[in-house]
């Protein structure tokens, strides 16, 4: 019986060890996509600029066409 409690422990610290290096990859993994949003984000102040400036001619052709009748 103390030979299967070694074997347990040691099976345990194994799974434990596995554990931890799935989660530090995980994290790696999550620090990726964060690197990636944050660099979509960059790109794009250019493509927002223009975003928001076709909503803003549509609102002021909508109030310049609600303003004539």
């Amino acid at each position: 019986t103390v030979q299967n409690e070694n074997n347990e422990q040691t099976t345990q610290n194994e799974n434990t060890e596995e554990n931890q290096n799935t989660d530090n990859k995980a994290e790696k993994g999550d620090n990726n996509t964060d690197a990636a949003d944050k660099k979509a984000e960059e790109i794009d102040p250019l493509t927002k600029a223009q975003q928001e400036v076709e909503e803003l001619k549509k609102q002021l052709l909508y109030k310049t066409a609600e303003f004539e009748f």
